[in-house]
């Protein structure tokens, strides 16, 4: 109710209007020798307030409600989605090193996520995060795997902004920083001797994100994808 009332402001304050204008001309129509001189304006005044009540009811159910059905099974979607890329690419992180015998849906928490992959990997001085990245650096594959989900994520982001009216201005510029970012996954991967700083600014990126590490704020306590899109 409060979102809705946030977003079409004038259209409850119309409908306000109308019900009180309504109601009045009700209860002085039983008097029409008070007002008789202002009849024709009263009664022009009573079929409009009845028009704003009548194209209220209209909106509320044929517009807003299924917009808002449809942008909440959208939104289910992609986080369903999203859920499911994450899943798999901590997989594959899990079979890069060989350690399949962790569950995945333990790391799907910054806590668990963090402590994982900062413990050492057994190689010297090299943790578990590092012993993905050499191990990404020397086999194609598993970057080509990666690429694959990471581009999935990228056309789901895309059918989002593209499909839902976005007014919240942070969560916009967040989805469309992230879809630039991902774009240029498999360009710096191609050319990663030409673009190495890059590469290891999207592996940076790519931790920040599973890690829910923010540069600015620190360490976040939520998922931030799953933040901004709470606030669309």
């Amino acid at each position: 109710m409060k979102t809705f009332v946030k977003q079409n402001k004038l259209i409850c304050w119309l409908f306000i209007w109308a019900i009180i204008f309504a109601g009045i001309y009700i209860r002085i129509n039983r008097m029409p020798e008070a007002f008789y001189l202002w009849k024709e304006l009263m009664d022009f005044f009573y079929g409009l307030a009845l028009s704003i009540i009548a194209a209220s009811v209209f909106y509320v159910f044929q517009v807003y409600l299924p917009e808002r059905r449809r942008r909440k099974i959208i939104k289910s979607h992609f986080e369903k989605i999203y859920n499911e890329i994450k899943e798999v690419i901590i997989f594959e992180f899990l079979v890069a090193i060989g350690r399949q015998d962790k569950k995945v849906n333990e790391l799907m928490t910054f806590e668990w996520f963090k402590h994982f992959f900062s413990e050492p990997s057994g190689e010297p001085m090299q943790d578990n995060w590092h012993r993905v990245l050499n191990t990404y650096e020397s086999n194609r594959l598993y970057f080509s795997d990666l690429c694959k989900e990471l581009s999935q994520l990228k056309s789901e982001i895309s059918f989002l902004i593209n499909n839902l009216e976005i007014s919240d201005e942070n969560s916009l510029s967040f989805f469309s920083r992230l879809s630039g970012e991902l774009e240029r996954v498999k360009s710096i991967w191609e050319n990663k001797d030409e673009y190495d700083c890059d590469y290891k600014i999207f592996w940076r990126f790519l931790y920040e994100l599973f890690s829910w590490w923010d540069c600015v704020n620190w360490q976040r306590e939520t998922d931030i994808i799953k933040d901004m899109i709470n606030k669309i």
